[in-house]
């Protein structure tokens, strides 16, 4: 499937916009305006979670209200979504918002960056109403980078890894043993 066809439109995604019967469908919201690391660890995430993922675009609208005028075209942005091969869809929301996208989509799970977490009296009320009556459920996630120690026996070269959170990446060592961490989960 090329990336275009990857995107949709809310305007027409009731008629054209299909998901699997069965898979476990997982959606992500934002402006997503210049894709970055943090971006891309958000989606892997969020395609950890679910079979199908669908990557709701805010459209060019949101951004004439926010006052920021420096941002790519909805459609741009839905492009450079759809080239990445753990997205399965994308949505712009050219008309209607989230909490429409819910009703249309009906997704298992929500994933949502932490900076919404805790608005959920404001802008994503409704979306989170709509989760709730197709009974899906909300995560938040970062996509902050976590780091593997890998601890190494230098005279018994066996690797084992324990996420212990952000370090440095320095190497440690002394008689036996090499401590080593790593940016790859």
């Amino acid at each position: 499937m090329s990336p275009e066809q990857k995107i949709w439109r809310l305007s027409e995604a009731e008629s054209q916009f299909s998901l699997p019967s069965g898979q476990q469908v997982v959606l992500c919201y934002g402006h997503f305006n210049i894709i970055h690391p943090g971006h891309i660890r958000y989606l892997e995430h969020a395609k950890s979670l679910g079979r199908q993922l669908i990557v709701a675009v805010q459209g060019d609208l949101s951004y004439t209200d926010s006052g920021n005028s420096h941002h790519f075209l909805a459609h741009e942005r839905a492009l450079g979504l759809a080239w990445l091969q753990i997205v399965d869809g994308v949505l712009i929301l050219d008309r209607g918002d989230l909490a429409e996208a819910v009703q249309v989509l009906q997704p298992n799970l929500l994933v949502l960056g932490k900076e919404f977490e805790k608005d959920r009296q404001g802008q994503l009320k409704e979306s989170l109403k709509a989760l709730e009556e197709v009974s899906g459920k909300v995560v938040y996630h970062a996509g902050k980078l976590t780091m593997r120690l890998q601890i190494c026996c230098v005279k018994n070269p066996e690797i084992f890894s324990v996420t212990v959170g952000s370090s440095s990446g320095r190497l440690v060592s002394d008689n036996n043993w090499i401590y080593q961490n790593s940016s790859r989960p």
